[in-house]
């Protein structure tokens, strides 16, 4: 039987290669491996198959799979018993055939999706197999194409379990995300690398040219995406903090046909109208930052004061509390008042969200001063995402010297070229404010 193991694994590797998978079409051995399934002595009256049998039938769903591939051969087995087959041995207590079979079931029959078996587990054994083939040169794992696993996930992803299972999983999101970007990987692998030339150079040993197979992952993972941004607020924020992805995401936007920005326009909708500010998760980044800031020097603390009506503010300022953050943002702040221009802003602390999300409300521009700290803190992020909603006037400075903006939050600030006042000599400095000057005074235009 082990022999006979491996022999059937030789060949769901080479059934891998089209051209030589057609020849093993014209072999008898697609009967064969559906009598050894057939056979009724192979599940016990427990359920369970004896483990000297457990490797021989993995590998036959493994073959039977990547030979199904082929329309005609997909067609002949709906003819035969294997949808009957795969229903029994899906409830086999071992974690291969319990998903090959669900799989298999799935490309026999796409309604299948309605009557999932263990989603939860089905999920986590999805998000297994995606990651250790993304990382693979060759995109296969456990004798699996990413791009045909990826298919069928498309149709899984319609069983709301599944989904919401697939979501909750701790590296669910982040392998999504990583197919989407799977060019980007491509280019930092150099043994990956090496394999898609050998590749392109002989197409013979794969299914198709490299690109199409690599558009293929990524088109279904952004349609995979799309479903799974529906399950929670977290699963929001997972995506936007990946700025790899956004970055992406906006790439795809550029294509000419409607057809190929139809699904990322949808996902950057999504993801621009989340409604909820997450003002817990921030609360919680609040312990951790007060170990590297300092809240107690007056020179750091701009503003403590609530939003008061009688003042007519012409601009709120949103910033990090990281300290050089706030050394530069202090001086803004001074120039700006010196100048004539009354500036709210609201120190970190227990309800600043709140605060400035009353003060946002007025409509007045915001000077947002960013950096790194501004781009991982919830607290600002949340900030600047209600003003857009808003349609607060985005006034955008850099604080942090060589920082450059990405991901989402270039999103955000809708491509604006912001005013870099870092590394900058007082009449330098000066110019550049009166930069932000003017856009202050075009914003009151606007208002």
């Amino acid at each position: 039987m082990t022999a006979l193991s491996y022999h059937v694994k030789l060949l769901s590797h080479f059934a891998l290669i089209r051209s030589i998978r057609k020849q093993i079409v014209l072999l008898p051995i697609i009967n064969q491996i559906l009598s050894i399934l057939e056979d009724q002595s192979l599940i016990d009256s427990r359920g369970r198959i004896d483990d000297a049998k457990i490797e021989i039938v993995a590998q036959s769903l493994i073959l039977l799979y990547n030979l199904a591939v082929e329309d005609q051969v997909l067609a002949m087995l709906k003819t035969r018993n294997l949808m009957n087959i795969c229903t029994k041995l899906r409830l086999v207590k071992d974690k291969i055939i319990h998903f090959m079979s669900q799989i298999l079931m799935i490309m026999l029959d796409k309604k299948a999706y309605e009557d999932i078996y263990e989603p939860q587990s089905l999920s986590k054994t999805y998000v297994e197999y995606i990651n250790r083939s993304i990382t693979g040169p060759r995109q296969v794992y456990h004798g699996i194409k990413l791009h045909h696993l990826l298919k069928n996930l498309e149709v899984l992803a319609q069983n709301d379990t599944l989904s919401e299972c697939l979501a909750e999983e701790k590296e669910g999101i982040s392998v999504m995300t990583k197919c989407v970007c799977v060019n980007k990987l491509q280019d930092k692998n150099p043994d990956r690398k090496k394999v898609a030339e050998r590749i392109v150079e002989d197409k013979s040993s794969d299914d198709d040219d490299r690109k199409q197979i690599l558009e293929r992952i990524q088109k279904s993972a952004v349609l995979i995406i799309w479903k799974l941004s529906f399950y929670g607020p977290k699963t929001i924020t997972k995506l936007k903090s990946n700025d790899l992805f956004i970055d992406q995401i906006l790439l795809l936007l550029s294509a000419t046909s409607e057809k190929s920005t139809k699904t990322p326009k949808a996902i950057i909708w999504r993801l621009g109208n989340e409604e909820t500010i997450r003002s817990e998760l921030a609360k919680k980044d609040k312990t951790q930052r007060k170990t590297d800031e300092d809240t107690t020097d007056p020179d750091q603390l701009i503003s403590t004061d609530e939003w008061d009506e009688s003042i007519p503010y012409d601009v709120i300022i949103s910033y990090s509390n990281k300290i050089q953050d706030k050394i530069l943002t202090v001086k803004i702040y001074n120039r700006l008042t010196a100048t004539g221009y009354r500036v709210y802003s609201e120190k970190q602390g227990n309800h600043r969200l709140q605060l400035m999300k009353k003060a946002v409300e007025k409509r007045k521009p915001i000077l947002v001063c960013l950096s790194s700290a501004y781009r991982t803190s919830k607290i600002c992020m949340a900030e600047l995402e209600y003003a857009v909603k808003q349609s607060n006037p985005v006034i955008a400075v850099i604080v942090e010297p060589n920082y450059k903006i990405q991901g989402w939050l270039k999103h955000i600030i809708n491509g604006k070229n912001p005013i870099d006042l870092t590394n900058l000599k007082m009449k330098e400095f000066d110019d550049q404010l009166i930069r932000v000057s003017k856009e202050i005074e075009e914003a009151k235009i606007d208002d």
